[in-house]
């Protein structure tokens, strides 16, 4: 999601703006909500990218100067000019969910890529409990999740039966806790063009994450509220991307190039 925000910028600077024709993601509702729905995007091409993830190395190291707000760190990895966006963008419009959920935090703990162990569940959980009394919590479920399943914590579950199902329901929500997986970046998306000191806007979104993601600040948004943890399960401070040594490695040789010629033009005389 932290390129959702491309296609519309570059549209309105007169681009044409296409999607990768090997462009992947894990759920087929993902796709089809950032990209097959995004009125930016024209179709698909099999041309060489020249945006997105071709900048990923600059990304890396500009969101660890720009901290909280990836997706502006992300524009300006693309040479974008201000004003910046501050969360990521969909373009869908939320529908009111089957259940009222006006006082109700949801909290989903899925993912693939992170993991926080169950007692920085459990501690996040009764912290939250603190910062929302009276709300009622809901465990968020998916049915045929290729998520690693959520940890448990008494109380309900509700469970979200498409993408569609829970930006509604994200909509409608009071509240959202989660972890640093992707449940946070579609949170920041609905939430929108909110600080996280907004408290009047909803729904209010606190994150659990790891030293290391909190200290790189690849995916960190400014509509969530972070609290970090010391029961991840990944030893270090700071992530190092391949992306960021190749990214550096390709400065160098440019940097090289350009003194290389600038001694042979001044022996030239």
């Amino acid at each position: 999601m932290i390129y959702s925000s491309l296609p519309e910028r570059y549209t309105k600077l007169g681009f044409e703006v296409y999607l990768d024709r090997d462009n992947l993601t894990r759920n087929g509702d993902a796709h089809d909500l950032l990209w097959a729905k995004n009125p930016y995007i024209i179709g698909t091409s099999d041309r060489k990218p020249n945006a997105g993830y071709v900048n990923q190395g600059k990304f890396y190291d500009i969101a660890n100067r720009f901290p909280l707000n990836s997706i502006e760190a992300m524009e300006r990895a693309h040479g974008l000019l201000p004003p910046y966006n501050m969360a990521p963008k969909i373009y869908y419009e939320p529908q009111p969910f089957k259940v009222d959920l006006r006082e109700c935090v949801l909290a989903d703990f899925n993912s693939i890529s992170s993991r926080i162990k169950p007692q920085g569940v459990s501690d996040m959980v009764n912290k939250m409990q603190e910062r929302f009394p009276g709300k009622q919590f809901y465990l968020v479920r998916f049915p045929d999740t290729i998520a690693t399943a959520a940890q448990e914590f008494q109380g309900p579950t509700i469970t979200m039966n498409s993408i569609y199902e829970y930006v509604d329901a994200l909509k409608s929500c009071y509240g959202w806790i989660g972890t640093e997986a992707g449940g946070q970046a579609l949170a920041a998306a609905v939430r929108g063009e909110h600080d996280v000191y907004e408290l009047d806007v909803h729904p209010e979104c606190v994150c659990i994450i790891t030293p290391k993601t909190f200290n790189s600040r690849g995916y960190t948004f400014r509509g969530i509220d972070y609290r970090v943890t010391t029961h991840g399960e990944y030893a270090g401070d700071y992530w190092e991307p391949e992306e960021c040594r190749y990214e550096r490695y390709q400065l160098l040789c440019r940097t090289t190039v350009e003194e290389a010629r600038a001694k042979w033009e001044a022996a030239r005389g």
